[in-house]
């Protein structure tokens, strides 16, 4: 699937949430997913109990993904031209 593909797709995906959440929500909300994909992290090197899977960590950092896109689509900037301009920092 190309970028502008998935774009529209998540676009689509994100309205049919019963209950829309603008930029604040999203933004407390990703503190709150980095915050459980930390957890999760620890649990998953066995420096806390109970013991997570890779499977754990793959869904805490999905969920932390799926935030910061919807971010991106809530201030307008598309994924592609996000993508380029880390590709080109790190090249710089």
């Amino acid at each position: 699937m190309d970028l502008e593909r998935f774009e529209k797709d998540f676009q689509k995906k994100l309205k049919s949430y019963p209950k829309v959440w603008g930029k604040e929500e999203r933004i407390l909300h990703l503190v709150e997913e980095i915050g459980e994909f930390a957890e999760i992290t620890l649990q998953y090197n066995g420096r806390k109990e109970p013991k997570r899977n890779l499977t754990d960590v793959k869904i805490a950092l999905a969920d932390v993904l799926e935030d910061v896109l919807a971010l991106s689509v809530l201030y307008d900037l598309k994924f592609e031209k996000l993508l380029e301009e880390i590709i080109n920092e790190k090249n710089n």
